[in-house]
């Protein structure tokens, strides 16, 4: 009897370790398959960690290149204020015996705006459109004086050549702040 239930207990403890060992196994292989996700999570990670850096280095190398076209930007708007100074200058040295261009213009812009608001006989209407006419006329007759004068000219067109580089670098800068 007592070796009846020796080898009942050993065939029950061998059981039991078949069962321990089919879990130990189980869990072996759970254990494996989990160090493998870690182990590629962990590679995704540094991928992206690495991505992260080039593209903080190209971020930074963007922001470096639109400070350095905005300081380029500036310098040309200081120098198309300087070639404003110098046009204004000028303007004054050929238009010694004249108005002002901008003192024509003003007063043609009063008197539209008082032909616009104000109610008025039709005589001293047409008298206000023809002041106006005669301001016009002085006005484009004394901007084509100016543009004859060849340094003044010379002027409009630097100006006008700065204006174009500064709408470029305006182009350029956009694009890279956008890319950034």
């Amino acid at each position: 009897m007592m070796i009846e239930k020796l080898e009942e207990r050993k065939e029950q403890l061998e059981k039991e370790l078949q069962e321990f060992t089919k879990r130990r196994d189980e869990l072996n292989q759970f254990a494996k398959e989990c160090a493998k996700k870690r182990d590629e999570l962990n590679k995704e990670v540094k991928e992206l960690v690495e991505k992260v850096k080039e593209l903080r280095v190209k971020r930074d190398e963007l922001n470096a290149k639109v400070r350095e076209l905005k300081a380029k930007k500036n310098e040309l708007y200081k120098e198309i204020d300087q070639l404003y100074k110098e046009l204004d200058k000028l303007r004054k040295s050929i238009d010694k015996n004249g108005r002002p261009l901008g003192e024509i213009e003003k007063e043609i812009r009063r008197l539209e705006f008082k032909q616009q608001t104000t109610v008025m006989t039709i005589e001293k209407e047409r008298a206000l459109v023809e002041r106006i006419s005669k301001l016009k006329k002085e006005l484009e007759e004394r901007k084509a004086q100016l543009e004859k004068h060849e340094e003044f000219k010379k002027l409009i067109v630097k100006i006008r050549e700065l204006k174009d580089q500064v709408r470029i670098l305006a182009g350029e800068i956009k694009a890279y702040g956008d890319e950034a």
